[in-house]
């Protein structure tokens, strides 16, 4: 199992959220499913997979995701430790501005 990944859910080609896991993205999907009070992204992405994607559209939600290990092996071997999820994470919010991520959490300069 592929821990460390960044996913994404896409609906209507659409970006919709990006976040990354440390889990296995099995285990961190079932989260969702299956939240806490106290998981606030969990519980707001599971409403917004629910009511506004399935059952007031009829959509589809398509997770696409990568392992910083399928980066990794992707680049040249060095000796540094990139978290290459974490990093695409954030670039891809910049870029992407997925409305389901909090404005202004990931922000950088």
């Amino acid at each position: 199992m592929q821990k460390k990944l960044v996913y994404a859910f896409v609906a209507n080609g659409c970006v919709k959220y990006v976040g990354t896991t440390v889990k296995a993205l099995k285990k961190r999907m079932r989260e969702y499913r299956n939240y806490n009070a106290i998981q606030t992204t969990n519980r707001v992405n599971n409403a917004r997979i629910v009511d506004e994607l399935l059952l007031e559209n009829g959509s589809d939600v398509s997770i696409y995701a990568i392992s910083s290990d399928d980066i990794k092996r992707n680049i040249e071997k060095t000796n540094l430790y990139i978290n290459f999820a974490a990093g695409l994470e954030d670039e891809l919010i910049k870029v992407l501005k997925p409305e389901w991520n909090n404005k202004g959490k990931k922000e950088t300069k």
